[in-house]
């Protein structure tokens, strides 16, 4: 029986020191308005995956999972502390998961909406904080995450990912197992990105090859333009309002 954890990163937030109040602009509130009922077309689907090798499908997984991030705030900077798993933050949302059973090879992509504008703020100096690669911020997001290997994963090596430029703020790690069952490495990469006010995550898991990464980054670039497209089309309705 292959057993596939599907889940995808939406993130919830613990202040220690905050920041003044802030609100949604008219634009923003109007946007959040409008994007619940067109969620589920932004995140990946079937025809997205064409470039990988194998037979992807739609399948069942766990459901998405929240990051909850204890920090300090320095100025317009923060300093990540502890990183603990959450329950998602109930938010309008979308997911979706496929799979390849011939390799237990899967995708999974969500996006998320913040509830407020603080969140929103938090999350974009949250995302610029681990862009900067430092080893014990990751430690704690592999500490965090344990909980995504299935029976039989053994975690081998993890490591910060050079993202491209996906959204406003964004952060990529890889990290990879051995699966004992099938007798074969793969490699776990993790997307968390936020453009506007659309929180988005990717979990691409494939063989580890060569050609496993430029993979993973190819569909991250295609989930982030087809969201940034959305907003763009939408952007001369909010501005008329």
């Amino acid at each position: 029986m292959v057993v596939v954890l599907g889940v995808v990163i939406a993130c919830a937030i613990r202040f220690l020191l905050g920041w003044p109040q802030a609100e949604f602009t008219a634009q923003e509130e109007a946007m959040l308005e409008k994007l619940p009922p067109i969620l589920d077309t932004l995140v990946l689907h079937e025809e997205d995956l064409s470039s990988l090798s194998g037979d992807y499908e739609v399948c069942g997984g766990s459901g998405p999972y929240g990051l909850k991030f204890s920090y300090r705030s320095e100025g317009s900077s923060v300093e990540v502390e502890d990183v603990e798993p959450t329950e998602p933050s109930g938010q309008p949302s979308a997911t979706s998961l496929f799979c390849d059973f011939g390799s237990t090879a899967w995708v999974s992509s969500l996006v998320d909406l913040p509830d407020s504008k603080e969140h929103l703020l938090a999350l974009n100096r949250i995302n610029r904080n681990l862009a900067e690669g430092e080893e014990e911020d990751l430690r704690e997001l592999v500490d965090a995450t344990s909980f995504v290997l299935s029976w039989g994963e053994e975690l081998l090596d993890y490591r910060w990912l050079k993202a491209p430029p996906l959204g406003d703020t964004r952060y990529a790690w890889v990290r990879t197992v051995d699966d004992l069952i099938w007798d074969a490495q793969f490699e776990i990469y993790h997307f968390d990105f936020n453009r506007g006010v659309i929180l988005a995550g990717l979990l691409v898991r494939l063989p580890s090859s060569p050609t496993a990464e430029s993979e993973a980054l190819l569909l991250a670039r295609t989930f982030d333009n087809r969201i940034a497209a959305q907003l763009q089309s939408l952007a001369p309705e909010v501005q008329a309002q």
